[in-house]
């Protein structure tokens, strides 16, 4: 019920997204509460809970740029909550939330959202897929913000897995266990690390749980339209000079000057969400399935992922 009482007193968010109102606690200033808007897909209730530790377990392993989570929850009406601490809003993220709220356009807020962030919203994400979250970010600028220390901050919790596109009941998990496993055994002190290692099998075991109540059976929809919107956003990458093109960057700094780069991973990103649901909710074939992963994996591959300030297309 406190998201109610907020805004029945008129609080305005501190900031919103496609999915989330974000509010200051009215008991603690220090602390936000976010709330999932009605019109987007809740967690399961073990989906929620692990969003809690693979957070966790990132504000660990990085304090400086990842907002710290104290719980997650639904309450009576079925509205989800999460309690974090409150990340500064640089100048630019404070002027792309009054841009929202006032419905104006948010281009300029980006711009200087951009300026001030400088190599470091690229330094993050590069940092979050050394230790396996390189397919679990959301590159909108609007997800990040800088401190006076100039550290930037990623605002957003981390989901930790997806429905298997064949509707097998299986799980496809959004982090690499053992990157992750490698950057938790590099923490110093060792209860830290052992609280990391215990988050870490909380979440694998909510994953186990998950795949035993799971009954994911696909919905039979026609699959045409979205299988070609897919074919759309893969086949204006496949040519030999792109290909060869994406294939060819391999320093960090190519990475993230290359437009080609930046959309294909654009296209990548909505791939991903478009198969689930392909796999899951239509009529599509297993052959024309697997047809699809494989020529989003080339693409995937020609993109690559950066690891120690090298693209890494062998992934």
């Amino acid at each position: 019920m406190r998201l109610n009482t907020l805004e029945s007193a008129g609080m305005e968010p501190l900031g919103q997204g496609d999915e989330r109102k974000v509010f200051v606690d009215p008991e603690n200033e220090e602390r936000v509460i976010s709330e999932l808007n009605s019109e987007a897909q809740k967690d399961s209730p073990n989906a929620l809970k692990a969003r809690y530790y693979l957070t966790k377990i990132l504000y660990m392993l990085l304090p400086d740029n990842i907002p710290d989570i104290y719980q997650t929850g639904e309450d009576g009406d079925g509205k989800q909550t999460i309690d974090r601490a409150r990340a500064p809003h640089s100048p630019g993220q404070e002027l792309l939330q009054k841009n929202r709220r006032l419905g104006d356009d948010e281009e300029a807020a980006k711009d200087l959202m951009i300026s001030e962030m400088g190599s470091g919203m690229n330094d993050l994400v590069a940092q979050l897929a050394d230790i396996g979250l390189g397919f679990n970010i959301d590159e909108n600028v609007g997800n990040f913000t800088k401190d006076a220390k100039g550290k930037v901050q990623y605002l957003e919790t981390f989901k930790a897995w997806e429905p298997d596109v064949a509707g097998s009941g299986k799980l496809e998990p959004l982090f690499d266990e053992q990157a992750l496993r490698t950057a938790i055994e590099g923490i110093p002190d060792d209860t830290e690390k052992g609280q990391c290692l215990t988050y870490l099998n909380r979440l694998l075991k909510l994953k186990q749980d998950e795949e035993a109540l799971s009954n994911l059976e696909p919905l039979k929809r026609e699959c045409g339209p979205e299988v070609e919107a897919i074919e759309s956003a893969i086949s204006q990458f496949e040519d030999e000079a792109s290909l060869k093109e994406l294939f060819a960057i391999q320093t960090f700094e190519e990475a993230i000057s290359n437009t080609r780069r930046q959309a294909a991973r654009k296209a990548l990103d909505d791939v991903f969400s478009r198969l689930v649901t392909v796999g899951r909710e239509t009529n599509v074939t297993e052959e024309k399935l697997a047809e699809l992963y494989t020529r989003r994996d080339r693409l995937s591959n020609a993109v690559g992922v950066v690891n120690k300030g090298i693209v890494d297309h062998a992934r």
